[in-house]
């Protein structure tokens, strides 16, 4: 007779028939099993005894019900069938989401050692066979997660005739293979923030094919295929933010220097302070002047402007000569940037313009005590100099440079912040 496998809509209740001849259409149908199976042993009935196995079927419907099935020819002539009772081919894996403290692209390291198997006890079913029920899971192994792909399964025996007996399909059992695996390439990585920092998720597709080796003899196989999604999320690095730029009160295009510290000069009608700047075009002059009580020992300060002249309007400075400080040219009424010296009479302050004009100015100390003007000194004794203590922070912003600056003398203390052009809102 013909191999075949019959699939079967629904779970039927099998019956053992009667030795009488096999209508495959009747095999489809409903019926009532007895509760014992009739062994073919009867001696009332000899020539019915169950003889030769004509075929075997192993039926599995979409819900994976399976229905083995024996083909008998008897010894009268007749054929006759028996069945095991309905059992679930249970095929399964499960989506899974993996959380990680360090990012590493997915890819598989191999099958894992550590697969189940078991087996149960050996009981009778419904219809008198013996049956045992198998389990086994596989993991595979990947270099970030494992995961499994497990089945169970029913296989059984019948006895008939002078203790012989016959297996029903399967006779062995299920077997894995990992074919395909897509999504755990760097291109279907996707980052995403939460809470400041950053995450890599990974949406990896697992695809399994089981296989159900049904007999060990004629090497048939049946096979169904499994998917499972497997979601890594990985830590990546935390969201490096720069801090908010404040706002400032001066803006310089491509500001690049500072002098070291402010200073004190005369415009000609009163001391004011002074902080020289530059750009990689111009020299940039921070005055503030003041209002004096009427015996001009209070300040109050007044104004405080940026002025600018381009680099090339001035002369060049020698090197170890180089402009330091702020000073006033009264005859252009303007600030200009300056070489400011210290020695133990008092200070000189010098600078030339590109076309030779030269400008210069010499003060005794006496003359800032005059003014009722005493600068803090680097030891914070009250002593006249040109000098004014200045404290300077220095921050980057966007890689551009950002000043703030204290100065403080007997009689004031000032603030003022200045800023690369590139950062103003």
């Amino acid at each position: 007779m013909k191999k075949s496998f019959y699939i079967l809509l629904g779970i039927v209740a099998a019956a053992f028939t009667g030795c009488s001849k096999f209508d495959a259409d009747s095999e489809l149908k409903t019926t009532n099993p007895p509760s014992v199976i009739p062994q073919d042993t009867d001696p009332k009935t000899p020539d019915h005894k169950w003889e030769t196995v004509v075929d075997k079927a192993l039926p599995i419907d979409d819900n994976m019900i399976a229905r083995p099935v024996i083909y008998w020819d008897c010894t009268n002539g007749t054929q006759d069938s028996c069945k095991m009772e309905p059992w679930l081919l249970d095929i399964n894996t499960t989506d899974l989401v993996v959380y990680r403290n360090s990012y590493q692209s997915t890819s598989r390291s191999g099958i894992t050692l550590d697969a189940e198997r078991t087996t149960g006890e050996e009981v009778k079913d419904k219809l008198g066979n013996m049956v045992k029920r198998h389990s086994y899971t596989q993991p595979y192994k990947f270099n970030n997660f494992t995961h499994s792909i497990s089945g169970a399964w029913t296989t059984g025996r019948v006895l008939y005739g002078n203790g012989k007996e016959e297996s029903y399909l399967p006779e062995d059992g299920l077997y894995y293979d990992l074919i395909n695996v897509s999504g755990n390439t760097v291109n279907d990585t996707v980052n995403f923030v939460r809470n400041d920092s950053i995450f890599a998720k990974e949406t990896v597709k697992l695809t399994y094919k089981a296989t159900l080796k049904v007999s060990s003899k004629t090497q048939s196989w049946m096979s169904w295929e499994r998917s499972a999604t497997v979601i890594v999320i990985s830590f990546v690095d935390v969201v490096k933010r720069e801090n908010p730029v404040p706002t400032a009160n001066d803006y310089i295009a491509n500001l690049e220097w500072h002098a070291a510290k402010a200073n004190r000069f005369w415009n000609g009608s009163q001391w004011c302070d002074g902080i020289l700047f530059s750009s990689n075009s111009h020299w940039y002059m921070l005055v503030t002047t003041f209002k004096l009580n009427h015996d001009g020992t209070k300040e109050e300060p007044a104004e405080t402007k940026m002025y600018s002249i381009a680099k090339s309007a001035m002369v060049t400075p020698a090197a170890g000569r180089e402009f330091n400080a702020v000073m006033w040219d009264e005859a252009k009424n303007q600030p200009i940037p300056c070489r400011l010296t210290v020695d133990g009479n008092g200070w000189g302050l010098g600078s030339a313009y590109a076309d030779g004009t030269r400008v210069t100015k010499r003060h005794d100390r006496n003359e800032s005590v005059i003014a009722g003007v005493k600068n803090l000194s680097e030891n914070d004794n009250a002593t006249p100099s040109p000098w004014i203590a200045s404290s300077w922070t220095e921050t980057k912003y966007n890689s551009v440079n950002y000043y703030a600056v204290t100065w403080k003398t007997t009689t004031h203390t000032m603030s003022r912040t200045i800023a690369d052009a590139s950062l103003k809102k």
